[in-house]
């Protein structure tokens, strides 16, 4: 894995996986620093045309036939692109370019909002049949915070100096939203916390089954990776439940969990990878994507001991990781994370809704959580003080899901943003996106 054309360790006539600006970028590094690399050929997995940047493009499963010594990455889903060329490539050395600089760019100023989409969507407002008829959008996936707590403190999350409650989603209502999920067609569950560590719960496990009983296509779980089975029979079954887990690592090295994440648990993080690397490259389903959440430059944790020591089963497409699925640039969760505590390349997001600027995406799409009670919320990703606030729709030991997406709360809470009334923890949210113009009828 290289973010340096100087790194590829040979020469020779070279093919680049990828046509997009990823691979157009690695083209002119060739050219400009590594004149002993001739590149000869583009492949793609899907090729729109038989040249591109006055090379011949190849399909992925015809890479044998593009004339080159070896392959060198330039794509994001490099973890299945290694997996063609292991039957297609000929047995050609891989190498895997990452792009650190669009990374770590800081992001453009937002674009305001269209203003006249507030009031299309305050027109569909005057009644709840109104609202339901005009807005309703059914999301793809809830998402699902089964546990308040956590074995972190991570600086960058407003939980770690908060009591927590020792609360776990019962799995009986569980099985019970995710039954009304499948009969509206939501077929997809996201075990990703607004608060607290998922692998806490007991029944975990059961649960992942219970999702897949109920038909959900599309189970995703985002954890620190602490409490990731190591034991392989159990990683196994973990990737062959799930579709995609989602590890946040403040950088594979003791030094880094001890500081960022606040944990002594880097030997459990890195057993558990090893067991879900080697399941993967033994045909389990699941895909494993490492999110750096760092306070240090990119190019820096590529040397970390545990990267290292990773370094054979992320080439060989057991584990992932890109730099654009990591951050330096952290939310303060509207004031609630003390930037203070923030350190080295760490940035402080900035964002926030202007007045006039219609609901978020989050609310009108709506990427909804359930909370470990059985509250539904709106958004799943950013609370202050406490999740049961203004984003609460109503609890589903109580109410259908159907009842409370797009219900009078929610009918309610929309029409109070339109009319200037934002709620608290949107005003200063770092991730407030304008809804798609289609959601409202608009052009």
């Amino acid at each position: 894995m290289i973010h340096d054309v100087r790194q590829i360790p040979r020469s020779g006539r070279a093919a680049i996986y990828g046509t997009g600006g990823r691979a157009a970028k690695l083209l002119t590094l060739l050219r400009r620093h590594r004149p002993d690399i001739e590149p000869v050929a583009f492949l793609d997995s899907a090729p729109r045309s038989a040249a591109h940047l006055g090379l011949p493009v190849f399909a992925g499963a015809e890479a044998a036939r593009a004339g080159h010594d070896f392959v060198i990455i330039a794509a994001y889903c490099y973890d299945q692109i290694a997996q063609v060329l292991r039957e297609h490539g000929g047995a050609r050395p891989v190498h895997i370019f990452l792009d650190l600089e669009a990374a770590t760019r800081p992001n453009p100023p937002r674009e305001p909002a269209d203003t006249a989409l507030t009031g299309a969507v305050l027109a569909r407002c005057g009644s709840l049949a109104e609202f339901r008829a005009g807005l309703r959008r059914l999301p793809d996936k809830l998402n699902f915070t089964l546990s308040s707590d956590c074995n972190c403190a991570c600086i960058f999350c407003p939980c770690s100096s908060r009591p927590r409650g020792g609360q776990f989603l019962d799995p009986a209502l569980f099985r019970r939203i995710a039954a009304q999920m499948a009969a509206l067609g939501i077929l997809g569950a996201d075990f990703s916390p607004i608060m607290g560590e998922g692998l806490l719960h007991p029944r975990f496990m059961d649960l992942l089954e219970a999702a897949r009983e109920t038909g959900m296509r599309d189970i995703r779980i985002t954890t620190n990776g602490t409490l990731l089975p190591a034991e392989p029979a159990q990683a196994r079954r973990l990737l062959d439940l799930a579709d995609g887990i989602s590890v946040s690592s403040p950088g594979l090295a003791p030094e880094a969990y001890l500081k960022v994440f606040r944990s002594g648990r880097y030997e459990a993080v890195m057993a558990g990878l090893e067991a879900l690397g080697r399941a993967k490259l033994d045909g389990a389903l699941g895909r494993v994507n490492i999110c750096l959440r760092t306070y240090r430059p990119f190019e820096e944790t590529f040397e970390d001991q545990g990267f290292l020591r990773l370094l054979p089963l992320f080439k060989a497409g057991g584990l992932f990781f890109d730099p654009a699925d990591g951050s330096i640039e952290f939310d303060t969760w509207a004031g609630a994370v003390d930037a203070e505590a923030f350190s080295g390349s760490m940035r402080v997001a900035t964002g926030g809704a202007r007045p006039g600027e219609p609901p978020c995406c989050m609310l009108l799409a709506p990427a909804a959580t359930v909370l470990p009670d059985g509250f539904l919320r709106l958004c799943p990703c950013r609370y202050q003080d406490d999740p049961h606030d203004e984003l609460v729709l109503g609890n589903l030991a109580d109410e259908p899901l159907d009842a409370l997406l797009f219900g009078e709360a929610h009918r309610a809470l929309v029409e109070r943003w339109c009319r200037g009334e934002l709620p608290r923890v949107c005003r200063a949210c770092a991730l407030y996106a304008p809804p798609n113009p289609a959601w409202t009828g608009g052009a």
